[in-house]
């Protein structure tokens, strides 16, 4: 694919992201993109077996996520009644999360949000209200 492809197709994803899981999945498509040895598909995601440090301003992917990120709730981002899709932030939270350490709490409250407040099926598995929407 061409960069001038790669570049529109970027500039769609800022025009068009509105919803909480739209916002995690374009962060992490940017970061995968701009920085992608920061990502868990780098070649060393977790270099000497630790959480990246980086400067918020110097990738692209974090940039574009601080916003979004809710540092003072148990959940990261309104998910329009999903209980999953504002953890699809939770990457951005948690690599800004290492020097602010608000958005580290915030990642940890998301997660035991996940954990202990979403109910479950007899099965285990964590529904999604907002399916039975639609």
């Amino acid at each position: 694919m061409s960069l001038e492809i790669i570049s529109k197709v970027i500039s769609q994803g800022h025009r068009l992201a509105t919803h909480s899981w739209e916002f995690g999945a374009f962060s992490e498509s940017l970061l995968e993109w701009y920085d992608p040895n920061l990502s868990v598909f780098g070649a060393s995601p977790f270099p000497d077996g630790k959480i990246p440090v980086v400067q918020v301003s110097q990738v692209e992917s974090l940039s574009y996520a601080q916003p979004h990120i809710w540092t003072n709730s148990t959940i990261l981002i309104d998910g329009d009644g999903a209980a999953g899709d504002p953890a699809s932030l939770a990457v951005s939270a948690v690599l800004i999360g290492q020097t602010q350490t608000p958005f580290l709490s915030a990642a940890r409250r998301q997660i035991q949000h996940l954990l202990t407040t979403v109910p479950r099926w007899p099965n285990g598995c964590k529904p999604d209200p907002a399916a039975r929407r639609h």
